[in-house]
């Protein structure tokens, strides 16, 4: 937990700092060297690292053999030439998150430098957990989004089609992000019936595609919609948290005299994935999602404003959007699966045969104790499966290459 709350309190002063100095390198270049260290070497932390050990290991150890999950080609193809080359998995981290940290930073140029600081505090403390320690596939999606996002920011709509069409490839939810970007960035340039009419529409739409979800064929990338289905509702704390980001989100950007849907397509694209939160707001795998397009689109689109922290609605904007962000940094250490993250392990700094021991081992205990509850009728408990990316429990109790149950190598 030390770990966590001295990250935290560094990244607030590289935003003081950074403020201080009008975005100056020698505050920026520090600052953004620790928190790409902290990204890059993580080592067994996170939520899904066994799921991609698994897919590592199959690829080194028994390529021709088909995987027992889908997996996008495009990420499929991506670990199998990693797979070529070394027996190690820590270099698909390095390059998926380097990449998803340099889109983050592309976002950099659309405001005064002077709030790199604040916008990465804000983008970590909501994203560290679950994009940046977690979904590799999903962050190497999101990651093309912004790319996108950016190029769409400069009018330049036909570049953006290539990284729109490679997302999808890394993670079939980067489908959803490309339909949300491309409407935010034709509303934009609607009038205001029209696009409210739009966003109508939009959460009519979601509720409709929502329920008629179970009754599709689980194959291919549908399996991955039947996995979201099968969550029970969530309507807790947790749910009125997002709910109020939501509706912040959408009153702070639209009630601004100097910026709405209508002046930014940062603000639109925000607005846009903010109602398509609410309306799928007890499905919380869906919206939790859709947070990760939420935040950077959405504390960029505040930083456009040129807050001059007075009294003002830019202002309250970055302030309310920093002040939830800690919120959600610090309760998510307090989730049941935390284990996965605490102690922070270091690829620079870490004994691996006795960290990979201790959590895998209790990371199978979590997957036994959810096997019994399975076998008993129950639902899961939220906390285990919420947290764990589906399939890694099944990966486990199956024998398949995980962690706590290496490959065997080709002699053995």
């Amino acid at each position: 937990m030390l770990f966590y709350a001295g990250f935290e309190i560094f990244l607030f002063a590289f935003a003081v700092l950074a403020w201080k100095l009008d975005g100056d390198w020698r505050a920026v270049l520090p600052s953004r060297v620790v928190i790409w260290v902290v990204i890059l070497f993580r080592f067994q932390t996170g939520y899904d690292w066994p799921f991609y050990e698994q897919l590592h290991n199959h690829l080194v150890y028994a390529p021709d053999e088909p995987f027992r999950r889908f997996v996008e080609p495009g990420f499929y193809a991506f670990n199998w030439l990693i797979a070529r080359m070394t027996d190690n998995v820590m270099p698909v981290y390095w390059i998926v998150s380097a990449f998803v940290l340099l889109s983050f930073t592309l976002l950099e140029r659309l405001f005064d430098r002077k709030f790199i600081g604040l916008f990465w505090a804000v983008v970590v403390n909501f994203l560290l957990y679950s994009v940046f320690f977690s979904v590799v596939r999903q962050s190497a999606s999101l990651a093309f989004v912004l790319i996108g996002v950016y190029l769409l920011t400069k009018g330049r709509w036909k570049a953006a089609l290539l990284p729109f069409i490679l997302a999808p490839l890394f993670h079939v939810f980067g489908a959803a992000y490309v339909g949300l970007a491309l409407l935010g960035y034709v509303v934009a340039r609607w009038s205001v019936w029209k696009a409210l009419a739009a966003f109508v529409g939009l959460a009519i739409l979601g509720r409709i595609a929502w329920q008629l979800a179970p009754y599709l064929p689980p194959i291919g990338p549908i399996y991955q919609i039947a996995l979201y289905v099968q969550r029970p509702p969530a309507l807790d704390p947790e749910t009125l948290f997002v709910f109020v980001l939501c509706v912040g989100v959408v009153v702070a950007l639209n009630l601004s005299p100097r910026i709405s849907f209508k002046s930014s397509v940062l603000a639109s694209i925000a607005t846009v994935t903010a109602i398509a939160m609410v309306a799928l707001i007890d499905v919380e795998v869906i919206r939790n999602r859709l947070l990760y397009l939420l935040a950077p689109c959405s504390i960029a689109a505040a930083f456009a404003l040129e807050p001059k922290f007075k009294v003002q609605w830019p202002a309250i904007a970055v302030a309310g959007l920093s002040a939830l962000s800690a919120v959600y940094y610090v309760t998510w250490l307090g989730r049941q699966t935390s284990f996965m993250l605490v102690p922070y392990q270091s690829a620079l700094f870490i004994d691996e045969d006795e960290a990979l021991e201790v959590r895998a081992r209790r990371l199978e205990s979590m997957c036994g104790a959810r096997s019994e509850r399975d076998e008993g009728g129950d639902i899961p408990e939220k906390g285990d499966s919420e947290s764990i990316v589906p399939g890694i429990c099944d990966g486990i109790e199956r024998g398949l290459p995980s962690p706590a149950r290496p490959a065997p190598s080709p002699s053995q």
